[in-house]
């Protein structure tokens, strides 16, 4: 039998008048897109996606569907950088190659930069062309088209990176081995674009990390060594994923963290106490309790 008020959605049952129910910065979701329709927020306030353009050059690369012949190897950056975008939550403004030819790679830039009149990209980011070679043509182009504010990190991997303005678009140029681009790209990159989109916590968590073996490292730059942490008996466990040779792609297969060894450092040996850059969230970091 049904007594008085029940089975009522009462007035004020949810939130009351005055509540605030989204903070500023607010990860738009599900969730949050329901209560935005609930409270008729039919137009509200939003940071839209950044656009990023991707551009990896070099006369070495070819499409992945080629087999490539000798001097050659397939192009992996574009769609790597094209994944981290994505996964940053941006969205592409444009995907390209450019071959080490100078006039080629102004006219891309160019175009990413708006300076030809179409929709700039938010972000520019390139891939090689920003080291010391002789056809090494991204940085003379980004210094004839915008600026430079600075050039070469010391660090491992990834020391010649690039990084200035080309009109209104922020420029990253990445050096061109895989494991560098992604690396310089997760460190430099992705935390702009998450400051761009809104968000208030833009850096990855940091954990302290025990090593399981031994970590080469030769004192002179800061290193990210991919690596493997588990929950071992309540601690933080690391284990490099193979050799660290920028252009080891397979070492970022299974890599949670990036080990972050003081540039002032000799090797560490196992059970040494390191700072982790954990790639993923905490909560999916695989147990081991024994």
């Amino acid at each position: 039998e049904a007594q008085p008020g029940d089975h009522i959605r009462k007035q004020g049952g949810d939130v009351h008048k005055g509540d605030r129910v989204l903070e500023y910065g607010a990860v738009i979701g599900p969730p949050e897109i329901a209560m935005m329709a609930a409270m008729g927020a039919d137009n509200p306030l939003c940071f839209r996606k950044p656009r990023v353009a991707v551009i990896s050059t070099g006369d070495e690369l070819v499409d992945p569907s080629i087999i490539p012949e000798g001097g050659q190897i397939r192009d992996s950056n574009r769609f790597a950088l094209a994944a981290l975008v994505a996964d940053a939550g941006a969205e592409l403004h444009s995907i390209t190659h450019a071959a080490d030819d100078e006039a080629q790679i102004e006219q891309i830039l160019r175009t990413a930069g708006g300076l030809d009149g179409t929709m700039p990209a938010d972000i520019i980011v390139t891939s090689g062309g920003v080291s010391v070679g002789d056809r090494d043509f991204v940085k003379p182009v980004l210094e004839k088209l915008g600026t430079l504010d600075f050039w070469r990190v010391k660090m491992k991997p990834g020391k010649p990176i690039a990084v200035g303005r080309i009109g209104e678009s922020l420029f990253f140029g990445l050096p061109g081995n895989p494991v560098s681009t992604m690396v310089t790209f997760e460190l430099f990159v992705r935390p702009v674009i998450l400051r761009m989109a809104g968000h208030s916590k833009v850096l990855r968590p940091r954990i302290t990390a025990t090593l399981e073996c031994e970590a080469l490292h030769r004192p002179g730059r800061e290193e990210y060594v991919r690596a493997g942490v588990t929950m071992v008996n309540n601690e933080f466990v690391a284990t490099p994923t193979g050799s660290q040779g920028s252009g080891i792609l397979s070492s970022m297969i299974g890599a949670n963290a990036l080990l972050v060894i003081p540039l002032t450092a000799a090797n560490l040996p196992a059970g040494s106490t390191v700072e982790a850059l954990l790639l993923a969230a905490p909560e999916s970091i695989p147990y081991d309790n024994h």
